[in-house]
């Protein structure tokens, strides 16, 4: 059963100490640098540090149908994913202190 559940479990592309890294998004800590891509979900709230035609579907939060674009130093919230585009994120917000954990 636990292989099972290590073969589902959501993973995350960090960088820390200057290496990339993939980790559980269970993991995740506070200022963690994420790195985006298509397909990512975010392990918590952040603020994008670099970003190249990143679009984001927030209607877990928001019920908006529309994928919005960001750009750096917007917020990114836990729960949304990636639709398109790149981006780094500095990790702010992990658990019930995100702005999805507030609602949960």
């Amino acid at each position: 059963m636990q292989a099972l559940l290590r073969r589902v479990e959501v993973h995350v592309t960090v960088v820390r100490s200057g290496q990339t890294l993939e980790i559980p998004s269970s993991t995740i800590a506070v200022n963690d640098v994420v790195i985006l891509s298509p397909g990512s979900i975010m392990p918590g709230d952040a603020l994008t540090l670099e970003s190249n035609g990143l679009l984001v579907d927030e209607s877990l939060l928001t019920g908006e149908s529309f994928s919005i674009e960001k750009s750096e130093h917007d917020l990114l919230l836990a729960g949304t994913h990636v639709i398109s585009g790149n981006a780094k994120a500095r990790i702010t917000n992990i658990g019930s202190d995100t702005q999805l954990g507030a609602i949960e």
